[in-house]
C-alpha cells in the first residue's frame, strides 16, 4: 500500500530469526535507513534462541521492544500456538519493500 511517500510492508515467515543476524538487519534498517525510513512496526516474532516463546514486536522510531507474550506449548501438547514464526507490519516513508523483506529473510534460520 502506498500514499505519497508513506508505504506499508508486511513480512511473514514461519522460520525463527537468528538473533545476531536480526540485530545486524535492525541496525541497518533503523540506524541508517537502508530501506527507507521505518516509522513504526509491530507484530509477532520468534527468536531461534527462545523457540517456545512468542514475542510482541513493537517499534517506533529507533526504539524497538521484543516483549515475551507467552511460552508456547511443547510439541505434542495439543494446545494451539500463538504465532508461528514472524508476522510483522512496517510503516514508513519511501520503504523499499523488496529490499527490507530480503534483509529480513537473510536474518532467519
Amino acid at each position: 500500500m502506498q500514499s505519497g511517500g508513506v508505504r506499508v510492508c508486511r513480512f511473514e515467515q514461519p522460520r525463527p530469526f537468528h538473533p545476531r543476524r536480526l540485530q545486524a538487519v535492525l541496525e541497518a534498517a533503523l540506524g541508517r535507513d537502508c530501506w527507507g525510513r521505518i516509522v513504526r512496526s509491530a507484530g509477532f516474532a520468534k527468536l531461534a534462541s527462545r523457540p517456545y516463546v512468542t514475542a510482541h514486536w513493537d517499534q517506533a522510531g529507533t526504539l524497538l521492544t521484543l516483549a515475551p507474550l507467552t511460552a508456547d506449548p511443547l510439541p505434542g501438547d495439543g494446545a494451539e500456538l500463538l504465532a508461528l514464526g514472524q508476522d510483522l507490519a512496517f510503516i514508513g516513508i519511501d520503504l523499499d519493500e523488496a529490499g527490507l523483506c530480503a534483509a529480513l529473510e537473510s536474518a532467519v534460520l
